[in-house]
């Protein structure tokens, strides 16, 4: 089924704690095809994503895109995270919101990819396939001493609440168009700095799927761009042949591409070989 310039709408979703979860949702009412449910990265959000988000549901989906508590359009508790396993909560929440069948494709891309493992590696019977797009699972990137020690300093004495810019250099990191560089870098719902606490429950977060004894069954696509200066591929690429075990499972890298497939493939090919993966 195709669908000819479908456009998205806002939804406010009720967490289990009651946070309002902004959520961009393309083919709300597509109930005949799988839901493809898309995590975004540290600092981006769904508005980052909207012109492959449309490119999938004009190919039939219905596309859930939320913004992370604390992300993108939702205000409140700006670059906070209390515990990894709320935002678990909140994928739950969105899910059992949309009355999503026994078919979700999961797209999870950069830091989002975090809770796709977890996500991948607790094999939900309602997750038909994962695709992960540039992983966040072995930065390039990291903190200098200073702010290391200001994360220290936050946890042991504010329990974690100051804020700590995220550790990426520059727009630049995710994509070599000047156009979408300035985006980012004027973009008001683009994040610039989380708590410390974020960081040190992302930590907590990785010890979850990074365990040996982890594995996925379900059929899984690694994209990944050449010239990324945020993660290694050649490490991603690794723990994904060894963990990602499905025959069906395979990656792709796409050359002359920064982080960000979405601001430097203007024709979106990558969104075409996902749809003729997923066929």
């Amino acid at each position: 089924m195709m669908n000819d310039s479908v456009e998205s709408v806002v939804l406010s979703i009720p967490a289990s704690d009651g946070y309002p979860l902004a959520c961009r949702v393309w083919n709300q009412s597509v109930c005949d095809a799988p839901t493809i449910l898309c995590l975004h990265g540290i600092q981006s959000h769904s508005g980052w994503y909207e012109a492959s988000s449309r490119r999938l549901a004009e190919a039939g989906y219905r596309v859930v895109f939320p913004d992370r508590r604390g992300s993108g359009m939702n205000c409140d508790s700006r670059g906070d995270m209390l515990h990894y396993k709320i935002l678990i909560d909140d994928i739950r929440s969105i899910l059992t919101w949309f009355s999503c069948p026994m078919r979700v494709v999961l797209i999870a891309i950069s830091w989002g990819a975090k809770l796709g493992a977890w996500l991948a590696f607790n094999d939900f019977p309602w997750l038909e396939r994962c695709i992960f797009i540039t992983p966040g699972w072995f930065p390039l990137v990291d903190m200098g001493f200073a702010d290391k020690y200001l994360v220290a300093k936050n946890l042991f004495y504010n329990q974690g609440d100051g804020l700590v810019p995220v550790p990426i250099p520059g727009s630049d990191y995710f994509t070599k168009s000047s156009n979408w560089q300035r985006f980012i870098d004027n973009d008001t719902d683009t994040l610039r700095t989380c708590t410390a606490r974020f960081f040190y429950e992302s930590r907590k977060l990785d010890a979850t799927w990074k365990s040996k004894k982890n594995f996925c069954v379900k059929p899984s696509l690694l994209l990944l761009a050449s010239d990324d200066r945020i993660i290694s591929n050649r490490v991603t690429g690794q723990f994904f042949s060894a963990r990602f075990t499905n025959p069906a499972s395979c990656n792709m890298e796409y050359a002359g591409c920064e982080h960000t497939l979405e601001f430097d493939q203007p024709d979106l090919k990558f969104v075409d070989d996902i749809l003729n993966w997923l066929r």
